[in-house]
């Protein structure tokens, strides 16, 4: 079994603490996994699988996600209230992200149907072609965020902080949502 083999078997089996600096795991299968305890850095994982992956005080510090399947995960069980990722073609239906402080991350081309971001602090983040159907916005702090390519989101500007949030006037209905208006 060659090192990236035993490393992957090392993930889906229970792991000890451990760290990965600036390592690309691509086409790997976490499904299952128990990722708790880990620590990421400056680490790209691309096409992999990780529903059902147990993320219990997991560190992710600097990581970009490309093509991968996440649903379902509770990125608001990772380590500490911080973490810096990015997402890109990644699809992050029912993830919760509660809580978190995930300021600045980019979301690009993501389908995050069903996510939850209650109480969380995207400020500056950018939702660039993102699907947010039945995405869950409730005290989340989107101010500075870019909202202008997405679309199905509906988010209450009188439960959530928007100040200079971005939106195209194509998909503004969703911030009316609550009025039960017919806009044409």
């Amino acid at each position: 079994m060659n090192e990236f083999a035993q490393t992957i078997t090392r993930l889906r089996t229970r792991p000890r603490q451990e760290t990965f600096e600036r390592t690309l795991f691509a086409d790997c299968d976490f499904a299952g996994a128990d990722l708790s305890g880990l620590r990421f850095e400056d680490c790209r994982f691309a096409d992999c699988r990780f529903s059902n992956a147990r993320l219990s005080h997991t560190v992710f510090n600097g990581v970009h996600f490309l093509r991968c399947a996440m649903a379902g995960l509770n990125f608001f069980e990772a380590y500490g209230l911080v973490m810096s990722v990015s997402f890109e073609k990644c699809a992050l239906d029912f993830c919760s992200f509660h809580g978190l402080a995930l300021k600045q991350t980019a979301f690009n081309e993501c389908s995050l149907h069903s996510a939850v971001f209650t109480q969380a602090d995207l400020t500056g983040a950018c939702f660039t072609r993102c699907d947010l159907a039945r995405a869950v916005f409730h005290q989340t702090r989107l101010d500075k965020a870019d909202f202008s390519s997405s679309y199905n989101f509906v988010i209450d500007p009188d439960d959530n902080s928007l100040k200079k949030t971005r939106f195209s006037v194509l998909n503004l209905a969703g911030l009316l949502e609550k009025y039960d208006l017919e806009i044409e």
